[in-house]
């Protein structure tokens, strides 16, 4: 991957991140606990929230959820991520 690919690929995956932590509600947790992964057969990248979390918790005991997927579309137009 070029250096523009990889700055766009990670900026990408950081705003999916951001629009996570800004759909639940509640800021403050660690951004290393959750990732976006692209869903076998499939282009469209879903979010993994490692178990245990303070994000998984919150969640759970806050939101009163416990079977909940994230489900992200991600574009790119040119210089814009």
């Amino acid at each position: 991957l070029t250096t523009n690919q990889l700055a766009t690929y990670f900026a990408s995956r950081w705003a999916c991140k951001e629009a996570v932590v800004k759909s639940i509600g509640q800021g403050g947790f660690s951004t290393k606990t959750f990732y976006a992964k692209k869903v076998s057969d499939s282009k469209q990248p879903q979010v993994y929230i490692e178990k245990g979390s303070a994000m998984e918790q919150y969640i759970e005991k806050e939101l009163q959820m416990t079977n909940y997927n994230f489900y992200l579309s991600l574009s790119h137009e040119h210089e814009y991520c």
